[in-house]
């Protein structure tokens, strides 16, 4: 297989990261801390108190590896039960990123992240 064909390949298997989305238990409106997500070569977290507030999150991940990491920041609104919303991003080998900007999380609003290596992904947890 050719540079470019793996390349493409790549990208297409790290572009169905967004279609993975936090599942399972949440955690208590205001909660702070960090949660971590890790595959091969890839860790992703999700700062419950990003921003210096214990209601905005953020959200990073870092390519320990030779290989690109993909990450989705998710977002949903469970008063209104419309489909959630994400933020998608990628790093290259040995680096990180953050995504653009927070997501507010309280009683109804919540927020988890899925990361991939290209070939495994994960998702979290929705958290309030």
């Amino acid at each position: 297989m050719t540079r470019s064909l793996r390349r493409v390949a790549a990208m297409s298997i790290g572009a169905g990261l967004l279609a993975v989305m936090g599942t399972g238990g949440t955690a208590y409106a205001g909660s702070t801390g960090t949660v971590t997500l890790t595959v091969p070569g890839c860790v992703g977290k999700l700062h419950l108190d990003g921003g210096g507030s214990s209601n905005w999150a953020t959200a990073t991940v870092q390519s320990t590896g030779p290989n690109t990491c993909w990450m989705a920041f998710w977002s949903r609104n469970t008063a209104t039960g419309n489909p959630a919303v994400s933020q998608g991003f990628s790093v290259g080998p040995y680096s990180a990123g953050a995504a653009g900007s927070p997501y507010y999380h309280d009683s109804v609003h919540q927020v988890a992240i899925s990361i991939s290596n290209g070939s495994k992904e994960v998702g979290s947890a929705w958290y309030n």
